[in-house]
């Protein structure tokens, strides 16, 4: 259809639009309960409208609404009047897009024709997915104190770049979900939880502030690549897999505070197995960690808690693991050193290993032994240990020249020159490899600390 014979079929109809004059309520009929009902339209859009008894407010929704545009047309409600000029207030707005199975309103088949949605006096956004996928919505303005109810809303809106307010009391699950283009700081009020996915995919997200939050759910920053300031409550109790993963600019000073010692989950149970990843791929951190966690359910730390975390220094256990998962501390950073407090039982496959040099550093206190043997519980692992660094008869899954080919790549640690294997520093207790030499790291006495000589 023509936007001329629009715009003629429309003035016809009510005598009084004009294009970018604002928007025209025209009111149907009223129910017995005094509710007006109707709708609003203007020269490309057609939404259905109710009023409450006697008041202004009206509460528009797009479920059976009409767009007659060719191209990406915005929503402004700044101004809505009647034909005789008196004004009106959209308070709320339900449904304009649909998310999930059901009926199919009208304009869910144009919700990539949405540029904008202005409506400053709305102070509900409510219903599953209500702008999910409208894919050219760029900009969102809602009455400051707004709040959003059901979850998706605005997921998978990829060119979404302005919204206001940024502060809510709560937001649910999902509700930012893949808006890669939305960058500053939201802060969330009264909530306790962060919803799973709820920013996952914010590419350009840089702060949230949520002083009350004590769970954050599964992925809930995944994805967040220029976070870089994350507020949580200081009673925070559990975090869920993937919860920070690939939130590539979190310093070491902002993981620290998150790893608060009230937590009693760093993980997500999906049957008997805690996976973790939720910290991994955070390359920001730089430094060193204390994982100081007394509170833990499980003293465990889950697969691929640390991963790819590729300029980690170290990390300082005062507190106890019974577990490091698979992958916890896959691929950190160069040299890294992991101080353990006490005996682990079950090391999971590359729970600790660099695949290239420097490789990390694992300092073991008591028990040795046993903490040998666990590490090379799992069938892709060899451990060779210090007395057999010279014995080229030494039998293990991997040839002796395999195991012994890879520590020599770690030039800062030993040489290997005619069979003759060198490790320079005497603490080295043994060399742990995965998998025919992808990968591999070093095991030491733990430095005595504290020990005073009294000379008379």
């Amino acid at each position: 259809m023509k936007k001329s014979i629009v715009f003629a079929s429309l003035l016809a109809c009510t005598g009084a639009l004009a294009e970018n004059t604002g928007w025209l309520y025209v009111e149907v009929g009223v129910s017995d309960k005094g509710i007006g009902s109707g709708y609003v339209t203007n020269a490309n859009w057609k939404l259905s409208a109710s009023r409450p008894k006697g008041t202004s407010n009206l509460e528009l929704s797009g479920m059976t609404g009409e767009f007659y545009g060719s191209e990406p047309a915005a929503i402004d409600l700044t101004v809505v009047t009647n034909a005789a000029g008196e004004a009106y207030k959209v308070t709320k707005f339900g449904q304009f897009s649909h998310y999930g199975s059901g009926a199919n309103p009208t304009l869910m088949a144009h919700k990539t024709m949405l540029s904008e949605f202005v409506a400053p006096d709305c102070k509900n956004i409510y219903y599953e997915g209500c702008f999910c996928d409208c894919k050219a919505l760029t900009n969102v303005v809602l009455a400051e104190g707004a709040t959003i109810s059901n979850n998706r809303t605005f997921q998978g809106c990829s060119a979404l770049k302005s919204f206001s307010p940024r502060k809510f009391s709560a937001l649910g699950s999902m509700q930012f979900l893949s808006c890669a283009s939305l960058p500053g700081s939201f802060s969330i009020t009264n909530s306790t939880t962060i919803g799973s996915q709820l920013f996952s995919g914010c590419a350009k997200l840089e702060e949230v502030i949520a002083p009350k939050v004590t769970t954050v759910k599964e992925s809930a920053f995944s994805g967040c690549a220029s976070l870089t300031n994350v507020v949580l409550s200081s009673a925070a109790t559990s975090m869920e897999q993937y919860a920070f993963n690939g939130c590539a600019k979190l310093t070491t000073d902002v993981v620290q505070r998150l790893l608060c010692k009230s937590l009693t989950q760093l993980w997500k149970l999906n049957g008997t197995t805690r996976t973790g990843s939720i910290f991994s791929g955070c390359k920001g951190i730089d430094g060193k960690l204390v994982w100081d966690l007394p509170n833990l359910a499980a003293d465990v730390v889950a697969s691929g808690m640390f991963s790819s975390c590729g300029n980690l220094k170290g990390v300082i256990f005062k507190t106890p693991v019974s577990s490091i998962g698979g992958s916890a501390f896959s691929g950190i950073g160069e040299a890294a050193e992991i101080y353990l407090a006490a005996e682990v039982a079950s090391f999971g496959r590359k729970a600790i290993l660099r695949e290239s040099a420097p490789f990390p550093k694992v300092y073991l206190k008591d028990n040795i032994d046993a903490w040998l043997t666990n590490m090379a519980a799992d069938a892709q692992h060899d451990v060779i240990r210090a007395a057999d660094f010279n014995n080229t008869s030494w039998t293990g899954a991997k040839p002796w020249s395999t195991i012994t080919g890879k520590m020599a790549q770690d030039t800062a640690m030993c040489t290997k020159a005619g069979g003759v294997v060198t490790v320079y520093d005497k603490k080295v207790l043994a060399f742990l490899m995965w998998d025919n030499a992808k990968g591999g790291c070093w095991v030491l006495r733990a430095p005595v600390t504290g020990t005073k000589i009294m000379v008379q």
